[in-house]
């Protein structure tokens, strides 16, 4: 990733997921692995995510105390996300800088709610 490398202001948050562990995985390093789901999902329905889904039986997310780690080491978190992220980082108090990559108008409505 030449953004990451080359821009030390920049940072990844990490994701949480349901799946168990892979081999040679760390936790908080390649993912924060989640041994509830029922936990995940009550956040999820909470708004403590920015984003959720679900892949292969397993959910995947980015918790929102993830970005304000981010934030408060005076870091940027570089995330890809859809409108509706966008309002949620908002109402949690991180307005955050919007790059539109063949975005549409209807997605920038969308997040200005």
């Amino acid at each position: 990733m030449f953004l990451l490398s080359e821009c030390l202001f920049l940072f990844l948050s990490f994701e949480v997921t349901t799946r168990p562990r892979r081999k040679g995985e760390v936790d908080g390093k390649d993912y924060y692995f989640c041994k509830s789901r029922a936990k995940m999902e009550s956040e999820i329905a909470m708004n403590k995510f920015v984003e959720a889904g679900e892949y292969n039986g397993n959910l995947y997310g980015t918790h929102i105390q993830s970005v304000f780690k981010v934030s408060a080491s005076g870091l940027h978190c570089l995330l890809d996300v859809g409108g509706p992220a966008l309002a949620r980082l908002t109402k949690a108090g991180l307005p955050p800088i919007a790059i539109l990559v063949n975005g549409s108008a209807g997605l920038l409505e969308e997040a200005q709610g």
